[in-house]
């Protein structure tokens, strides 16, 4: 779009300078022969003054020829004045035709000044090219408003208007009464002439004519869109963003079987850690010693992530050196070690220690892995009964 309308300004450019061009080159033709017939007619009476002044001019060369008629018909008294002044110039050369047409009426008291011009032209050329011009300018006190007409053939026309209010009345039309159709305002953060908001006929702005996404949240006042408002099955699920809807948002009891398609719930569709899969084993009780495997068991981990728990005590007698360890195993691979060491300066101390033990193993793949329980250290000492439990947090 920026590259046509600087292509229709270019072209509008053009007309103006061909008609400047060709206006400047006549008039600094080497005429041959030139007439002139000049009248005035004037009065004076201490500060008035009254003058009317014609100029009429012919001119011709062996290829061109201009005529002109200016006519100046001004009064004043001291510093209040009035004038008026008709220009018509016609000009014909052997490759181009020009003429135009303009009046100016101006008024002028002390400091204040108004003026109103007109101005008409229209050219023709041996190369194709023909334009025509017109426009109208309003000047009070050098703040100009206007409009200007320019034709330069098909597809470059333009009409341009310099107001403050652009308004249109339609007459014999009750509410008919000037309007203002546009108005200054920002478009998409920047300050452009734009059509009000409040002259669109009812029912001309239709879904065809707004853009996608253009019609926030923000933009819809609170309570305006109720269920009357919106047609049955109009709102499906590809039309509500992702997490608009939160549980805030749902009345209690709103939602039963009969509102949930067969198959509508799957894992993708249910929260984090809403759904849990799990195993569970039991550990014997061990002898005395300090290695060995106190339980091991498999299951399916799809979420990447097993969430292991062990729950057990043991028996030890430990000097200050010795330790005792529970050692945390995912398919044969050490994830975690627990140690408890004595605290005991000399001799022996006696542990009866009851533990549960929590870890999480991450990054594991969609298959089934073996978690194992050992024991370790360098104490000698022994397990009770304990239990195993493996969680897949899956959604």
């Amino acid at each position: 779009m920026t590259t046509i309308q600087d292509a229709l300004n270019d072209r509008l450019d053009e007309i103006e300078q061909r008609f400047a061009t060709l206006a400047s080159t006549a008039r600094s033709q080497n005429w041959v022969d030139k007439k002139e017939v000049r009248s005035q007619l004037s009065s004076r009476s201490g500060a008035a003054f009254a003058e009317i002044e014609h100029v009429q001019t012919v001119l011709t060369a062996a290829d061109a020829a201009l005529a002109s008629d200016i006519l100046t018909v001004s009064a004043e008294v001291g510093d209040v004045a009035a004038e008026v002044e008709l220009n018509a110039t016609a000009i014909a050369t052997l490759n181009s035709a020009f003429s135009s047409y303009s009046t100016t009426t101006t008024a002028t008291l002390g400091a204040l000044t108004s003026s109103v011009t007109t101005n008409s032209a229209a050219i023709a050329t041996l190369d194709g090219y023909a334009a025509a011009r017109y426009s109208i300018t309003l000047d009070v006190n050098g703040y100009a408003s206007g409009f200007e007409l320019i034709n330069g053939g098909a597809g470059i026309s333009a009409a341009t208007f310099l107001v403050d209010k652009f308004q249109i009345a339609s007459p014999g039309v009750s509410g008919g009464t000037p309007v203002p159709i546009f108005t200054v305002g920002n478009v998409s953060g920047s300050p452009k002439i734009a059509i009000r908001g409040d002259m669109f006929i009812d029912g001309t702005i239709t879904a065809s004519m707004i853009a996608a996404g253009a019609i926030t949240a923000v933009k819809i006042a609170a309570g305006t869109i109720t269920a009357n408002e919106i047609a049955a099955g109009a709102i499906t699920a590809i039309k509500i963003a992702a997490g608009a809807i939160t549980a805030e948002k749902i009345a209690a009891g709103s939602i039963t079987t009969n509102e949930i398609a067969v198959g509508g719930v799957d894992l993708l569709n249910i929260i984090a850690n809403a759904v849990t899969q799990q195993s569970t084993a039991s550990a014997a009780a061990t002898g005395a010693g300090n290695h060995g495997t106190l339980v091991s068991h498999s299951m399916l981990i799809k979420s990447g992530t097993a969430s292991c728990m062990f729950s057990a005590s043991f028996d030890a007698n430990m000097s200050m050196a010795d330790s005792v360890s529970i050692n945390l195993f995912v398919d044969g691979v050490l994830q975690k070690t627990w140690k408890w060491s004595a605290n005991n300066g000399t001799g022996f101390q006696t542990f009866s220690t009851p533990f549960t033990l929590f870890w999480d193993v991450t990054g594991l793949t969609n298959a089934i892995h073996t978690v194992s329980w050992t024991k370790g250290g360098s104490a000698v000492f022994s397990t009770t009964e304990g239990m195993s439990r493996i969680q897949d947090l899956r959604r």
